[in-house]
């Protein structure tokens, strides 16, 4: 899963027709839910992920720009062309985490002419409705990354895996790397 939904555990009539409404909307625009409660039964946890078809309809629509295989550059996805378009290495998915990321964000907040949930998030949570939504970590891929980074930063920082932190943590903290990475071999 790549969000998560954070809502009061209120039995109100009003704040339960809310979340069901928040979740009709989120299902009619093809995402996938699990919900599950808190430990102390304080709030419940909707956790959200799309399905690779849905990730692929919503990077064509947006026009997002993917790289080429083969170093060939950014070109808007399409999906007919998916070939020609890299991938995560060894993770089996046409989309980083980051990726995956901004896609269902770009779904949940999109209109429903437009195939979204259309629902607003900071409303949301302005009104008491919602806790918070917030992006998670894939833990199956961080702690190698994390645990790689840290090896080599004590070694070479020239060899840090670079690509694999901007796939995962995005552009901006890529660049920070690289840039904090040139910084130290500077001084």
């Amino acid at each position: 899963f790549d969000w998560v939904l954070t809502f009061p555990n209120s039995q109100a009539d009003e704040d339960l027709r809310q979340r069901i409404d928040v979740v009709r909307a989120l299902k009619a625009a093809g995402l996938v839910l699990l919900a599950c409660m808190s430990s102390d039964h304080q709030e419940i946890h909707v956790y959200v992920r799309a399905p690779l078809e849905r990730l692929e309809q919503e990077a064509e629509v947006s026009q997002m720009r993917k790289s080429l295989l083969d170093d060939g550059g950014l070109a808007p996805f399409s999906v007919a062309k998916r070939h020609h378009f890299a991938g995560v290495l060894g993770h089996n998915t046409l989309f980083t985490a980051s990726e995956r990321q901004r896609l269902i964000h770009r779904i949940v907040t999109s209109s429903h002419r437009a195939n979204g949930a259309w629902l607003k998030p900071d409303e949301l949570v302005a009104s008491g409705q919602l806790l918070s939504l917030r992006p998670l970590h894939d833990k199956a891929a961080l702690p190698p990354l994390l645990g790689r980074a840290q090896r080599l930063a004590l070694t070479s920082l020239a060899a840090m895996p670079f690509g694999e932190l901007r796939d995962y943590f995005g552009e901006g903290v890529g660049f920070y790397a690289v840039w904090l990475s040139n910084l130290v071999e500077m001084l």
